[in-house]
């Protein structure tokens, strides 16, 4: 009786400790570019899993062992033939989700294919072309896709069209894509992450439609504004590349704490109508692709910080997306 109850009793806990929480992000890297060691590339899993999902993939090895490192896995160990990070990149990312085909983005990808094994890489069909004539091609790169001339098979192709939902196999999600204005090319996407009945929103490199001409960011406000409203998305990542004092013909479809809050007002908008006040609260807004100044006595990212707090009357929870640190939400 007595061992029942203590069953019983770790059951719920176990329970009730998870039912806050539907996705664990890992941060192989969050940085706007520059530093190689350091650029656009999420893991994602459901919060019980260890198979997990790579949004965008500019920094690989590198973070997966400083992930290692810190003991951000639960795999570590279990394989006795290849190293923890080799194991984990073999076995443990199950697709790839990429935003768009600029090389901070899918640098790592590019580096690890030659050792990967079989997945697929989730993208637009503007980022499959670019992909398969601008990368994977002889004379750059060996063309590891299965589609075009002298394709490998290692990685399968598959087109996300948007506004269509597509599962992942071997995970629980569910993505939704989206269309962005990135310097006026219309060639980065935002995917929609369902696990079961919660949510995350990931943006690819974006600039705001004022300066874009595009209604693509509003367009994604008035999608997720009910699931804000039912409180079922947990989480945004978005970009904010630069601070305030770059003028916005150099943002190059990109966006600053100005034009991010603007945004972000207009989903307040959505969700509220007149009264933004606490209009996005719950959401934990993580902040990515900031770009480095490399310049004595600056610091972007407390720039940035900074000038993002004039927004928190919203409600959100400003988070900038830290290299190698794992969130949960």
């Amino acid at each position: 009786m007595k061992k029942s109850i203590i069953s019983v009793l770790f059951s719920c806990f176990f329970f009730f400790s998870f039912a806050q929480n539907s996705f664990q992000v890992i941060v192989l890297g969050s940085g706007g570019g520059v530093d190689e060691s350091n650029i656009s590339s999420y893991l994602v899993a459901p919060i019980n899993s260890e198979n997990y999902i790579a949004l965008d993939a500019g920094t690989l090895m590198v973070g997966l062992k400083l992930a290692v490192e810190k003991n951000l896995f639960f795999t570590n160990g279990l394989n006795n033939k290849f190293t923890d990070a080799a194991f984990i990149l073999r076995s443990h990312i199950k697709a790839y989700v990429i935003s768009h085909a600029h090389f901070d983005h899918i640098a790592g990808l590019i580096q690890v294919s030659p050792f990967d094994t079989k997945k697929e890489i989730y993208c637009s069909e503007k980022t499959m072309n670019h992909l398969l004539n601008n990368v994977f091609k002889n004379g750059i790169w060996a063309n590891f896709t299965d589609r075009g001339e002298n394709a490998i098979g290692k990685y399968r192709l598959v087109n996300t069209p948007t506004n269509q939902w597509i599962s992942i196999p071997e995970t629980s999600f569910e993505i939704k894509a989206f269309d962005l204005s990135h310097s006026g090319l219309g060639n980065s996407t935002a995917f929609l992450i369902k696990n079961q009945t919660d949510y995350m929103l990931y943006f690819g490199d974006t600039g705001s439609d004022i300066i874009e001409k595009s209604n693509s960011i509003t367009t994604i406000w008035h999608e997720i504004a009910p699931l804000v409203r039912q409180k079922a998305l947990k989480a945004i990542f978005i970009e904010c590349s630069f601070p305030n004092s770059v003028d916005d013909e150099q943002l190059y479809g990109h966006l600053n704490p100005k034009w991010l809050g603007f945004e972000l007002e207009k989903l307040a908008l959505e969700v509220k109508n007149k009264n933004v006040e606490g209009a996005l609260e719950g959401i934990k807004i993580f902040v990515t692709h900031i770009k480095p100044s490399y310049l004595l006595e600056v610091n972007n990212q407390e720039i940035i910080t900074k000038q993002l707090s004039e927004y928190t009357y919203l409600g959100a929870e400003f988070i900038i997306a830290e290299q190698v640190k794992k969130y949960t939400f």
